[in-house]
C-alpha cells in the first residue's frame, strides 16, 4: 500500500510536463504585457509603440504575474523542476529590481538541481524586458545614480548570453509636452545587444520617445545578422539612408515613423511592416521603398486617425500583389461613435484588423450608454457594409485591443454581415 507522501507524489506527476508548462505559461499569461514571444502577434497586430493594455493598469497587472511567477515554483520540489526553466525564460528589469540585486539570483545555481543542467539561471534567460521610468529620473532608485543603474544594467544584459529578445519600455515624466521630449536609447543595452551576436532576432522599443542614433543603428545591423524583428519610432540611419549598401538578408519585421527611399534593396524578407503616420505612406521616398519590398509584404500596418487618404492606399495596392491583411489604428471615437472616418478602397486584401485607442482629448473609454445614445455600433456596420461595397475580398474583420466594455455590443453582428464575415476579437480591460 502506497504511503500519503508516495501518493502525494503520484498524483503531482498525474499530467505529462508538458501540460503542466502549458499551465504555468496560462497562469503567467497577460496579453499585451506578458507574452512568450512577441512575433506571435505580429501578423494580427503588427508592432506599435504602446502595449495593447492599460498604461495605468500595465504596474499592477505585472505585480499580479510577478507573484504567481513567484509561488509556482514553491508548491513542490516538480513544479520547481518543471516551472523554474519555463519562467526564467523572461526576465523584466524596472526601477524597483535594480539590476545589481538581480544578479545574485541569475547567476547562483538552483537551490534543487534541474535534471540535466547545473547551469545558473541566467543561462536559462531567453527574453528581457526594460522597462524604464522617467518619472523617477534623475534618481533610479534610493540613492542610486543613473550612471550607477547603466553600468549595472550593461553589466547585467552582457552576462545573459542567450537572449534573443529585447524589449524596451519608457514611462515618460508627466505630463508630457508634445514634440518637446526624446530619449536615446542607453549605450549600455545597445552594446549588451551587439554582444548577443547571432543570438539576437528581437530587438523591440515600445516607446515612442526613443530614438535609435545612427551610430547605434549602424552597430546593432553589423552585429546582429539573424536580427527577424526591429521596431522603433525613428531609425536615424535608415531614415537617412545610411544602410543602403547593406542588405538586411534576416528582417522580416519592422516598424518605423518613415524611411528613406535608398534602402528599398536593404530588406529582401521584410513580410511585416508597421508605419506610424498615415501620409508617409504617399511620400515620394515611401514609394521608392515599397516598390522595392512590396512585393514580399503580407502585411502592413498603419496608423491613421481620424482620415483616410485614397492615395496612399492607391500605392500600397500597386507595389504590394501579395498583401493579405491591413490593420488600421484609428481613434476610439472615430471608430465608434462620429463620422470623420471614411471608408474607401483598399487593396484586395483577406483579413481587415482595426487597433482602437484613446486620443489625449479623451482618455477615457467611451460607455456603452453613450454608444447607444449616438447609435455607435451601428455606424460601425454600415462603415464596414460601405467598406465591402468598395473591398469585396475582405472575408475576416478584426477588433483589436477594443474595452471590453464593448463586448456586448460589438459582437452583435447584423445577420446580413454575420453571414458573410468571419469576426474576431482582442479584448483588453
Amino acid at each position: 500500500m502506497a504511503t500519503p507522501s508516495a501518493t502525494k507524489g503520484a498524483s503531482s506527476l498525474s499530467l505529462p510536463a508538458e501540460l503542466w508548462i502549458e499551465v504555468f505559461a496560462h497562469a503567467t499569461h497577460v496579453e499585451g504585457v506578458s507574452e512568450r514571444d512577441i512575433r506571435d502577434r505580429v501578423k494580427s497586430l503588427g508592432l506599435y509603440g504602446e502595449r495593447s493594455g492599460s498604461t495605468e493598469h500595465e504596474p499592477a497587472l505585472r505585480q499580479s504575474i510577478v507573484s504567481t511567477r513567484l509561488h509556482l515554483p514553491l508548491v513542490c520540489k516538480t513544479w520547481y523542476e518543471l516551472a523554474t526553466p519555463f519562467l526564467y525564460q523572461s526576465v523584466w528589469v524596472d526601477n524597483r529590481s535594480l539590476p545589481s540585486l538581480l544578479a545574485g539570483p541569475l547567476f547562483s545555481s538552483p537551490s534543487v538541481a534541474l535534471k540535466g543542467s547545473a547551469e545558473p539561471l541566467g543561462a536559462l534567460v531567453k527574453r528581457v524586458d526594460l522597462i524604464m521610468d522617467l518619472s523617477r529620473m534623475p534618481m533610479i532608485g534610493p540613492g542610486v545614480a543613473i550612471k550607477e543603474y547603466y553600468d549595472d544594467l550593461g553589466d547585467l544584459l552582457q552576462s545573459l548570453h542567450n537572449i534573443s529578445i529585447i524589449d524596451i519600455s519608457i514611462i515618460p515624466p508627466r505630463p508630457i509636452v508634445a514634440n518637446a521630449m526624446s530619449f536615446p536609447i542607453p549605450n549600455c543595452v545597445i552594446d549588451a545587444a551587439c554582444s548577443l551576436g547571432q543570438t539576437l532576432e528581437v530587438f523591440n522599443i515600445r516607446t515612442e520617445l526613443a530614438i535609435f542614433e545612427r551610430s547605434q543603428t549602424i552597430k546593432l545591423l553589423h552585429s546582429a545578422p539573424n536580427l527577424r524583428v526591429l521596431s522603433c519610432r525613428y531609425i536615424e540611419a535608415l531614415n537617412s539612408g545610411v544602410t543602403s549598401s547593406q542588405s538586411i538578408e534576416s528582417l522580416s519585421c519592422g516598424r518605423w515613423l518613415s524611411l528613406s527611399g535608398s534602402c528599398r534593396d536593404c530588406f529582401p524578407r521584410l513580410r511585416h511592416l508597421t508605419l506610424r503616420e498615415h501620409d508617409s505612406l504617399a511620400s515620394p521616398d515611401m514609394q521608392t521603398f515599397l516598390e522595392g519590398v512590396g512585393s514580399n509584404l503580407e502585411t502592413v500596418c498603419c496608423a491613421q486617425g481620424h482620415t483616410v487618404y485614397q492615395s496612399s492606399w492607391s500605392v500600397i495596392a500597386r507595389t504590394c500583389p501579395r498583401l493579405t491583411r491591413i490593420v488600421l489604428s484609428v481613434p476610439e471615437d472615430a471608430l465608434f461613435q462620429d463620422d470623420m472616418f471614411y471608408f474607401f478602397q483598399l487593396p484586395p486584401v483577406k483579413y481587415l484588423g482595426f487597433k482602437v485607442y484613446r486620443t489625449q482629448s479623451s482618455t477615457e473609454p467611451l460607455e456603452a450608454a453613450q454608444l447607444d445614445r449616438t447609435a455607435g455600433y451601428g455606424r460601425i456596420w454600415q462603415k464596414i457594409q460601405m467598406l465591402l461595397s468598395f473591398t469585396p475580398s475582405i472575408q475576416v474583420v478584426e477588433f483589436l485591443t477594443i474595452d471590453r466594455p464593448h463586448k456586448e455590443g460589438i459582437e452583435a453582428v447584423p445577420p446580413e454581415l454575420a453571414g458573410r464575415l468571419q469576426f474576431r476579437y482582442v479584448y483588453q480591460d
